[in-house]
């Protein structure tokens, strides 16, 4: 039984205790049985705790809430997953730019390389006063298995309109049609990707044809998970 449980059960008899109670007697078993499961809670209870989220947009407040919680892993767990919801929900997205022209594909050798960094351009110019953006590694894919096209859980980036997003094949596909109309192939070699999620701690496992050293996605709560590529295990992780 967890503690919210036995808390729950105290309340009850609590309460069972003093609908019972004789207020002609002073001396009455109920009362004092009242008052001693009161007594309980509070020493159990402890500390309580207050969350409160608040988001404004010009001075308008878009969401005010406040979430109460006793002292009680379950307690505080439920309260912290209500406030990281709203936020989600109410919080703004800044605009992401779509990701640079992918690295091109290459066949894993037998050792591990050392991180080959990509060379900036010469014919590429920076607006006055910008620093250029510094050089990201290239992330080497291991050799086609012989699958031909994706199914399962996979995360796609399309190079026509730049969108990332995530979609569940029941059977294998070599291309999927993105919502812009371009089609992506899947036949390519895809990385696999595996991430916990903060928020609702969900693992959530599948490939992508991302190309990025990291990418943001979005866990089926609705909480931002942002997934970095590991070398030595060939994927990415978050």
């Amino acid at each position: 039984m967890t503690v919210e449980n036995i808390i729950r059960s105290l309340e009850d008899q609590a309460r069972d205790r003093e609908s019972s109670i004789d207020e002609a007697d002073p001396d009455c078993i109920f009362r004092r049985d009242a008052e001693a499961l009161r007594g309980a809670l509070s020493m159990i209870r402890g500390s309580e705790y207050t969350f409160r989220l608040c988001v404004a947009q010009d001075g308008r407040s878009i969401v005010d809430m406040t979430v109460g919680a006793n002292a009680v892993p379950e307690e505080i767990s439920k309260a912290k997953k209500t406030i990281q919801r709203l936020l989600n929900e109410f919080a703004p997205i800044a605009a992401i730019p779509p990701p640079a022209s992918p690295a091109p594909l290459e066949p894993e050798p037998d050792e591990e390389p050392e991180p080959v960094e990509a060379q900036p351009s010469a014919e590429s110019e920076q607006p006055a006063g910008v620093a250029p953006a510094p050089a990201q590694a290239v992330i080497r894919r291991p050799k086609a298995s012989g699958m031909e096209g994706a199914k399962g859980l996979v995360i796609l980036y399309c190079e026509t309109c730049g969108g990332i997003f995530g979609t569940f094949l029941k059977g294998e596909k070599q291309e999927f049609t993105c919502r812009c109309g371009s089609r992506i192939d899947l036949t390519k070699p895809m990385a696999r990707f595996r991430y916990t999620c903060p928020c609702c701690e969900k693992v959530t496992w599948g490939t992508t044809n991302v190309e990025e050293p990291s990418f943001e996605t979005r866990c089926i709560c609705g909480n931002s998970v942002m997934l970095t590529w590991v070398s030595k295990d060939k994927e990415y992780r978050g």
